[in-house]
């Protein structure tokens, strides 16, 4: 098995006046790890298609 890592820079504003991090910002940290992953291994960072809703009437 082998492990991904990826380079996450802390912007100015994610901290709070003491220096943390709220939990949030980590689970953001975590989507970007994700995919980045996905696009190292050179699958789509897309959505699969939403059926379109049809008018019936």
């Amino acid at each position: 098995m082998s492990v991904f890592s990826t380079h996450i820079v802390v912007r100015g504003y994610e901290p709070h006046t003491q220096g943390h991090l709220n939990n949030a910002v980590y689970h953001q940290y975590a989507e970007h790890a994700h995919w980045e992953c996905l696009r190292t291994a050179g699958l789509p960072q897309a959505y699969p298609e939403v059926p379109a809703q049809r008018t019936v009437g």
